[in-house]
């Protein structure tokens, strides 16, 4: 109409160059404590460096660390590596890259795992449920306070360390290692469990329906539904437990490990913890790289495949 003022056009999309050639997934997280500055600074250099480099996926910054799962044209993967090395806030960030054996898919094919970039912030990169209505209260900017210090999150064990460490996987040795927890025969008053000469407990660190599909011989699942249920779980089952007695956790690819570890240690008071680098995944990896290696691993390895339409709760592990 004449003399009207028309609406300001919506701002442009940010267009995605299309990506090309075969793709290979790729995760990574790391933990880090991270003020609303970095975390501002991260989101806009890692959208900027994904959509250059072709990337599609989904990628979550928040107080406690970074978390990402990706589609990347494998020719770009190692300038992936050179520029996420240089972020600021995160050093020592590292990509999982899906291994060659299992093949590449091309971008334009219907399985091609994602069609879109996101990148943006959430509370945490796993929810743990800890820190809700936490007497933590918020850190001096307003941030949600760190519930852990990272750097106290129990050791972290190459593969090969992890196969020498693992306990022979009889299969009475989770129920002796329960009953005997439970202050069952011949337990005794806490359990009756000696300290580290007894050797270590093996914890599954996943939910119920992934360590029904596979686990490592002799480990105790947690029997989770949901990665916020472990703690209560935890407490009940170390009960007694001598301080000093080795724990080993093992997940998907790591991540809920380092959080178990950094509450066994700062929360239970454990002093020996250990979690598997680089989680099954990782594991897995190693097994089929080194020849004469008998993997102490039965069954399949419960993964949870995200895609565009299907985002996870922000319990799971992706790949």
């Amino acid at each position: 109409r004449s003399g009207s003022q028309l609406p300001p056009p919506p701002p442009a999309a940010t267009l995605l160059p299309p990506q090309v050639g075969p793709l290979r997934l790729v995760s990574f997280f790391r933990f880090a404590s991270l003020g609303s500055s970095r975390r501002q600074h991260l989101l806009e250099e890692m959208s900027s460096v994904l959509a250059r480099l072709g990337c599609r996926g989904s990628v979550y910054v928040a107080p406690e660390g970074v978390n990402g799962q990706l589609s990347v044209p494998e020719a770009q993967l190692d300038a992936l590596s050179v520029a996420f090395a240089a972020l600021r806030g995160v050093e020592g960030l590292k990509l999982n890259v899906q291994h060659a054996s299992l093949g590449t898919v091309q971008a334009d094919a219907a399985a091609a795992p994602y069609r879109k970039l996101i990148v943006r912030e959430k509370r945490q990169i796993l929810t743990d449920g800890l820190t809700e209505g936490d007497e933590r209260g918020e850190g001096p900017a307003g941030d949600p306070a760190a519930a852990f210090d990272w750097d106290r999150a129990g050791t972290e064990l190459a593969p090969a360390d992890w196969h020498a460490m693992l306990p022979p996987g009889r299969p009475e040795h989770a129920a002796a290692a329960s009953s005997a927890a439970a202050g069952g025969e011949g337990g005794g008053e806490g359990g009756g469990e000696a300290g580290s000469s007894v050797g270590p407990i093996l914890l599954d660190c996943r939910n119920d329906y992934e360590s029904s599909a596979g686990t490592f011989l002799g480990a105790e699942p947690l029997d989770t539904s949901v990665f916020s249920e472990s703690w209560e779980v935890l407490r009940k089952r170390l009960d007694g437990v001598p301080r000093e007695r080795p724990i080993m956790t093992f997940c998907t690819g790591g991540i809920r490990c380092v959080k178990t570890n950094a509450f066994l240690e700062q929360e239970l008071g454990f002093t020996n913890t250990f979690r598997l680098r680089d989680g099954i995944h990782g594991y897995l990896r190693h097994v089929r790289d080194t020849p004469g290696v008998a993997s102490k691993w039965e069954g399949d390895n419960f993964v949870f495949y995200e895609h565009d339409d299907a985002a996870p709760s922000g319990d799971e592990e992706v790949l």
